[in-house]
């Protein structure tokens, strides 16, 4: 059996106009959405230009002895892991589960990185510990983090942190063996077998010298 279904007929001439204007708030009109609009660019722009003031007069603390200002350090910290996972998603990576690779690169962590960087058991140089922002704990800090991206902070740098560019000294085929090292080893030593491992690298180097 069919139901009857009420056909309410309106005309178009006169909704169309009711329909444009109604709004159940008052009086929202296209001028009120471009007075917002136009109060938040002048809002950005005002609060842009006072930060460049800001940092004009001298007044930021640069110091690398002072902690991170807490509303920047967060947005720079943010703005450098984006950065690093853009420009290292065409990096292809090949294997590194051979333990000679990761042996080599223990060798130039030990050399180049260690100082700042430190290992388990076994804080940083001074020169690492007087840098602002402190240098991460790599075990730790990138278990989180691809073997490109890795490579590709290695090989790059980051600015404003402290930590260079090693593409000058040493070449694609020895990062990726630190890269090995970080990320096959490194998360596994405790730190006795860091020690090991470093008094080990310290007699080898003492015999051909």
């Amino acid at each position: 059996m069919g139901i009857a279904v009420p056909v309410v007929q309106v005309n178009s001439e006169i909704a169309r106009p009711v329909l444009r204007t109604f709004n159940p708030k008052g009086d929202f009109t296209l001028k009120t959405i471009r007075t917002i609009l136009l109060t938040l660019v002048f809002a950005a722009t005002l609060t842009g230009l006072s930060a460049v003031a800001y940092m004009y007069t001298g007044r930021y603390d640069v110091a690398a002895n002072k902690p991170e200002n807490p509303i920047i350090a967060p947005l720079l910290s943010m703005t450098s892991d984006r950065s690093v996972t853009w420009h290292a998603q065409s990096i292809v990576a090949p294997s590194i589960a051979a333990a000679p690779m990761a042996e080599k690169g223990f060798l130039i962590y030990r050399g180049d990185c260690l100082m700042c960087h430190g290992a388990p058991g076994k804080y940083p140089t001074d020169l690492g510990g007087g840098m602002q922002p402190q240098p991460p704990r790599l075990w730790l800090s990138t278990k989180d983090l691809s073997p490109a991206e890795v490579f590709w902070i290695i090989k790059n740098g980051i600015k404003m942190t402290g930590m260079p560019s090693w593409q000058k000294v040493h070449n694609d085929k020895a990062i990726w063996s630190i890269v090995a090292f970080i990320k096959e080893q490194f998360p596994k030593l405790s730190p006795q077998a860091f020690a090991r491992m470093d008094q080990q690298a310290a007699m080898k180097k003492g015999a051909t010298e």
